[in-house]
């Protein structure tokens, strides 16, 4: 038996990934994988309330953030 692979999204890209977006998308994204969004709390907050009952919410309060100087793939920004 294999394992589901793990992958992390990140809600409110800069170039235009957003709740709705991905509202869409996690039905089928939880067939196939363990989803993990991050994002802030507001953002959340509007997928839970369109969200299948499906989808199982863990919330934390510890900030996630990349190391100084990683930089976002797909906009080219420093962070």
């Amino acid at each position: 038996m294999s394992r589901r692979p793990r992958i992390a999204i990140s809600l409110g890209d800069p170039c235009g990934i957003g709740p709705e977006l991905l509202l869409r998308s996690l039905a089928m994204l939880q067939t196939w994988a363990e989803v993990t969004v991050v994002g802030s709390r507001a953002g959340l907050d509007l997928l839970e309330a369109g969200a299948n009952r499906a989808v199982a919410w863990r919330w934390t309060e510890q900030p996630v953030l990349p190391p100084p100087g990683v930089s976002g793939l797909a906009c080219g920004l420093t962070v």
